[in-house]
Order: C-alpha cells, then sequence, then structure tokens
C-alpha cells in the first residue's frame, strides 16, 4: 500500500540537490515571487494553511502559535548551501520522517549544529 500523501518519502539523491530538485526548486521560487508581486505580501501556501487543518487535530492541540521563520529566525534560509546536505536514515522503530526531514534542512549549514 503507498504512504499517505501527507507523510513524507525519504529518498538518497547523493550530495546536495539533485538537477530535478534544484529545477524544481527555481520553479517553486519563481510562483512564490509571482505570488507575492500579484498579491503585495508574503507567501502564503493555500495547500498548508496556518491552522489545525495543516497539522491534524492531534497534533494541533499541541501549537500555541503560527509564526513565520523570520520572526523567530535574524536571516532565515530554506536552503543555506547546496554542496554540504547530506541524506539520513529513518528510524526502523519510529515514524520519524518528518523530524529527519527538518534535521536535514538544519544539518545543510554545518555552522548551525
Amino acid at each position: 500500500m503507498p504512504p499517505p500523501l501527507n507523510i513524507p518519502v525519504l529518498k538518497v539523491e547523493g550530495q546536495g540537490l539533485s538537477k530535478k530538485q534544484q529545477a524544481d526548486l527555481k520553479l517553486m521560487e519563481k510562483h512564490a515571487l509571482a505570488w507575492t508581486s500579484a498579491n503585495g505580501r508574503k507567501y502564503e501556501d493555500n495547500d498548508f494553511p496556518a491552522n489545525a487543518a495543516a497539522l491534524g487535530p492531534e497534533l494541533a492541540k499541541h501549537v500555541t502559535s503560527w509564526r513565520r521563520p523570520s520572526e523567530f529566525a535574524a536571516k532565515p534560509e530554506l536552503f543555506k548551501n547546496f554542496w554540504e546536505i547530506e541524506g539520513v536514515q529513518p528510524s526502523k522503530l519510529l515514524d520519524d520522517r518528518w523530524f529527519l526531514g527538518a534535521v536535514n534542512i538544519v544539518a545543510g549549514n554545518k555552522d548551525n549544529i
């Protein structure tokens, strides 16, 4: 049975972002910039709204506030570099894919660790 659509699937692509991931990133950036220009405000993803529906009722009850990265980081960046991002391995015992995805992003810059 395929995994649910809201569960990340880990793929090892080698060092850094693959060419496909880089192309996808450029397309997403282009879309987000067009949206912000058209709407005159910061980008909002309609598929992932800042409300309980984005997480589901069980996880949402633990959320005390929704904040943008600029509200808790001085210079937030989604991808700090493309050359030292290393893959992570999921646990065989825990469903920790969301956590590992976040760790992989943070670990993209060794100065953060």
